[in-house]
């Protein structure tokens, strides 16, 4: 019996002995586990943050750039606002000139845009009451008329089948393109 009792010691001891190194193999092997975990989890982590980071810069750059190209936009209505202004008030003071004044334009007008002998001039009825038959160009029998169309001032020169509109609001807005630049410039700097 006594080499029984001995081989069972030898058998708990041996079986102890695996165990331990079973166990110390499982806490290793727990801890590698948990390793690898936690290292692709701070992998995980970084990606997630590194992508966080890149979406709030774009949208940072989108959000500012939005931002830059509506106070731009503000600007430019803001100026355009400021021009459409300049241009209402040069009309207003061509409307507002005086007698001799608007007699003296009409006439260059006429100058400047007929080609015949005969010409019929149509007045709005405030130019027509000022004016009347006072309009005189050397060499050109200038006929005048009122409208029936409604314009703040200037005149329309009629002569043959052609009509020229050289109304104050026509005028200013052809020549705006070609002065919109000098007058942003007094105006804006």
């Amino acid at each position: 019996m006594g080499s029984i009792a001995g081989i069972l010691d030898v058998i708990v001891s041996d079986a102890e002995a695996e165990a331990m190194v079973t166990a110390e193999h499982g806490r290793n092997e727990c801890m590698h586990v948990r390793h690898s975990f936690e290292q692709e989890a701070r992998l995980k982590e970084e990606r997630i943050i590194e992508e966080a980071v890149k979406k709030s810069r774009e949208l940072k750059r989108r959000s500012l750039s939005k931002a830059e190209t509506d106070v731009r936009n503000i600007i430019l209505s803001a100026r355009r606002t400021m021009m459409e202004k300049a241009f209402a008030a040069a009309e207003d003071k061509l409307i507002h000139l005086g007698k001799d004044e608007k007699k003296f334009l009409y006439e260059r007008l006429i100058t400047k845009y007929c080609s015949s002998d005969t010409v019929t001039v149509v007045l709005n009825k405030s130019d027509m009451n000022l004016l009347g038959s006072r309009l005189k160009v050397k060499g050109i029998d200038i006929r005048t008329k009122i409208s029936h169309k409604e314009f703040s001032g200037g005149i329309l020169i009629i002569e043959k089948d052609t009509e020229m509109d050289c109304t104050f609001n026509t005028v200013l807005k052809n020549v705006a393109g070609e002065m919109e630049t000098d007058v942003a410039s007094m105006l804006f700097e």
